[in-house]
């Protein structure tokens, strides 16, 4: 009696498995719909830089670092999970922060070759 309550108890969790079903528009809609702002939010930090280099002067290094990262991470699950729409999206972000690294990093450089 007590082995085929605990055969019905397994059986009962194994039903309850149920594998992850194709990712659907309306499943990514509020990421899709958050990325659509950082994708124009990235845009009007390209031109701001563009139009003034000055603006990238006030980060600090490890801070950008740490966006890049994270932002780096990020793109990463979109492509594992194939939400190329927010993959897209986050692209432009990105790139300003790349500007922003790759900045900071020249004028570390260009410092440490005065001393």
């Amino acid at each position: 009696m007590m082995m085929k309550a605990i055969t019905i108890k397994t059986r009962e969790k194994a039903n309850h498995y149920q594998p992850k079903q194709p990712n659907t528009a309306v499943d990514t809609l509020l990421l899709d719909a958050g990325n659509l702002f950082l994708f124009l939010s990235g845009f009007l930090m390209l031109y701001t830089a563009y139009m003034d280099r000055k603006v990238l002067k006030g980060y600090s290094l490890p801070g950008t670092l740490l966006i890049v990262l994270a932002i780096g991470l990020a793109l990463s699950y979109y492509a594992q999970q194939a939400y190329w729409l927010s993959f897209a999206l986050t692209l432009p972000n990105y790139t300003y922060w790349l500007i922003v690294c790759t900045s900071i990093l020249r004028r570390r450089l260009s410092h440490a070759k005065e001393a």
